[in-house]
């Protein structure tokens, strides 16, 4: 029975699992000391091979928990390979109405996701940078800026 088990379903489940979360790309732009300065704005370049799958954008944001804001805003341009560029205003509610965290808080850090809406229905190289759209500054306390891009 042990046996059976090794040999047959064992690598089974490996190769199922292992499957299940391919991501085309994954890439983290780290601030310096904690510090996002107005121009200082995150570029991620990435391809799409295939424009009849369609994929999903999710932009991971982690800072401390001394961050002081309850929510973020921020523009995303994206840049199609047709060199078409769209501009999005983007809010994401970093506390909730009870003041607790929206994120999965580790220790000290706070990790947040939001899925960017993008229409990936053109092959090639897509570019979409991301800047603070506040009036302040600098925003402290933020770690990075993550993209991970993938199939649905």
């Amino acid at each position: 029975m042990k046996t059976i088990l090794v040999k047959r379903i064992l690598p089974l489940f490996f190769l199922f699992t292992a499957c299940s979360d391919e991501v085309i790309y994954q890439k983290e732009y780290v601030f310096p000391d904690h510090v996002w300065k107005i121009g200082m704005n995150p570029l991620f370049e990435f391809e799409i091979k295939n424009s009849q799958k369609q994929h999903k954008a999710i932009l991971t944001f982690r800072t401390t928990t001394d961050f002081k804001y309850k929510k973020i805003y921020f523009f995303t341009t994206i840049i199609t390979p047709q060199k078409e560029q769209i501009r999005t205003l983007n809010t994401f509610a970093i506390i909730d109405e009870n003041d607790s965290w929206n994120g999965i808080k580790t220790g000290s850090l706070v990790e947040f996701k939001k899925e960017v809406d993008i229409n990936f229905n053109q092959k090639g190289f897509y570019k979409l940078q991301v800047e603070p759209a506040v009036t302040a500054s600098i925003i402290d306390e933020i770690i990075d800026i993550g993209l991970t891009v993938s199939p649905i």
